[in-house]
């Protein structure tokens, strides 16, 4: 038995499991009953070693890898000082207060 699919929520782990049962692979969710289990828990997919390349590509198709952006990201903008006006009117408006 091997690891096909690790998932944080048991939905998901649902869904996919539904899927490979659609097409014939008999599957197991691992660690949906742990009484030791908490929100950092993985649920696994586990299916048998001779089902193992199937459903690998079963798992391809239904969640394909992103694709790279085409387009290039934008650098962000310097920053611009402050007017030398700005400065003197904030040193002015510092020696008033006193």
């Amino acid at each position: 038995m091997k690891t096909v699919y690790t998932t944080s929520t048991l939905a998901d782990a649902e869904l996919f499991r539904v899927r490979l049962r659609n097409y014939g692979i008999q599957s197991e969710i691992d660690g949906d009953n742990s009484p030791l289990r908490g929100p950092a828990t993985p649920f696994n997919i586990i299916v048998s070693d001779e089902d193992f390349a199937e459903a690998e590509k079963i798992l391809k198709e239904a969640f394909p890898a992103p694709r790279a952006s085409r387009r290039p990201r934008k650098a962000a903008p310097a920053k611009k000082k402050a007017p030398a006006v700005w400065k003197k009117a904030k040193a002015k408006a510092k020696s008033r207060r006193r």
